[in-house]
């Protein structure tokens, strides 16, 4: 019997919000401490991103090492996740100035 399957409509641009960048200082507070993986995961949650996806937290700088820029699967997922921490530490950024001016 045939059914009919719409396709479900997903977001599929990560988003730094409020959030995410909360869950960012967690992460980078914890370091690599009991509890990271925890923080480390919450953050790809609230970016909505894939756990097992290069993380904004480990890429430290904008080119990919050789053997992640010779893979045509993981050169992308790399630029995503520099461009993330780079948008998430602007956000953090911002968000301590608000703080201070308070």
């Amino acid at each position: 019997m045939p059914t009919k399957r719409r396709p479900l409509a997903h977001n599929r641009q990560p988003q730094v919000t409020a959030a995410a960048v909360e869950a960012w200082k967690r992460a980078r507070a914890l370091g690599r401490r009991e509890g990271w993986v925890d923080a480390h995961k919450a953050l790809h949650r609230e970016l909505g991103i894939p756990w097992f996806d290069h993380s904004p937290l480990h890429v430290t700088s904008e080119t990919p090492p050789d053997y992640i820029r010779r893979n045509p699967a993981q050169a992308p997922e790399w630029r995503r996740a520099w461009e993330l921490r780079q948008a998430l530490l602007a956000a953090e950024a911002a968000a301590d100035r608000e703080a201070a001016a308070e």
